[in-house]
């Protein structure tokens, strides 16, 4: 009983510094959440009024060129920070680090290209709605399609032509 608690007040600890730290030292983003009762930890982000950063995307790229993975979401567009036990000490200080060079590197190159999911995402959250519906269903119509079947076979299912896709 006594690791779990030191592991869950570590966490706690963590996690009220990622939020003190992003408050005081990360203007240009804003928590989007503020909660205490989640294992793992998960600060979510989101651009904070008249930021100068293009794209909270762009903050999650930067992190990724650090070897930081941080997971994105979309309305409102934000990033997470997930954090675990592991996260208390010195891997917490060279996130906070990173997370702060990320923001100023998205700042300096606000017209950085995106890649990855990330492009997706981003542009995702500017395509109306319906536009994007569209698109997504035409995806999923093309990725499901079987090779080598036209439409006519593909209606017919997987074992049309007698070999099953993978």
């Amino acid at each position: 009983r006594g690791g779990f608690e030191a592991k869950a007040r570590g966490l706690a600890d963590a996690r009220d510094a990622v939020v003190a730290f992003v408050r005081e030292r990360v203007p240009e983003l804003r928590l989007l959440a503020d909660h205490d009762a989640t294992c793992p930890a998960v600060v979510p982000l989101g651009l904070a009024p008249g930021s100068p950063v293009a794209s909270v995307y762009a903050v999650a790229h930067h992190m990724a060129a650090r070897g930081w993975n941080l997971p994105t979401g979309q309305k409102p567009a934000c990033v997470s920070v997930l954090l675990a036990y592991q996260h208390a000490g010195p891997l917490l200080d060279a996130l906070l680090a990173d997370l702060r060079a990320a923001v100023d590197a998205a700042v300096a190159a606000p017209d950085a290209k995106l890649d990855g999911e990330l492009a997706v995402y981003g542009a995702a959250d500017a395509i109306p709605d319906e536009l994007l519906d569209e698109a997504c269903r035409l995806y999923v119509d093309v990725r499901m399609a079987v090779r080598g079947a036209d439409v006519g076979k593909a209606a017919a299912g997987p074992l049309a032509s007698g070999r099953r896709q993978v």
